[in-house]
């Protein structure tokens, strides 16, 4: 993805998650609704908004994706200390993304401009999409009521070249 050394910022990266929770709250709780059978936190770092999920959907498969052992190891700490079921995957973004296979519910807050290529990533992403899944897009500064168009649900035929 690039130079950066997550792993060394792993306290930040959870204070971070931490800061930004009102707003991914606000989000997650406009999915209540939802149902997901699989859901993926691509760029999961230490597992904040992963474990958010996993609580949210506890009949879900919630796996947090991130390039770092070191930050998966804290997802999963996370995970054990607020008693939620999580999978974590070692995967570079957005590369890595191709063997994940699909999901209903695809998270990545806070990914996408880390990388060159902003357009393949997006297209890497709306490809892990299950048929009739959803991918809600939270951002920094804007909050989710403010971002609603930027949420997809991507139908088969519609991911290559999708932009939002």
């Amino acid at each position: 993805m690039n130079d950066f050394d997550w792993a060394a910022m792993a306290d930040m990266l959870e204070h971070e998650g931490e800061a930004h929770s009102p707003y991914v709250r606000q989000a997650l709780d406009e999915l209540k609704d939802l149902a997901p059978r699989r859901v993926l936190d691509i760029g999961s770092g230490p597992g904040v908004a992963a474990c958010r999920m996993a609580a949210l959907f506890p009949g879900a498969e919630v796996t947090a994706v991130d390039g770092s052992p070191e930050l998966l190891a804290r997802a999963e700490e996370r995970a054990r200390r607020l008693g939620v079921r999580l999978r974590t995957q070692a995967a570079e973004f957005p590369a890595g993304l191709a063997g994940l296979g699909p999901a209903d519910l695809v998270w990545s807050g806070q990914v996408v401009h880390h990388v060159g290529d902003q357009q393949d990533a997006l297209d890497r992403l709306a490809g892990l999409l299950a048929p009739a899944g959803s991918w809600p897009s939270s951002r920094a500064g804007c909050p989710p009521v403010g971002c609603r168009g930027t949420w997809a649900s991507a139908a088969p035929d519609s991911r290559p070249g999708w932009t939002p």
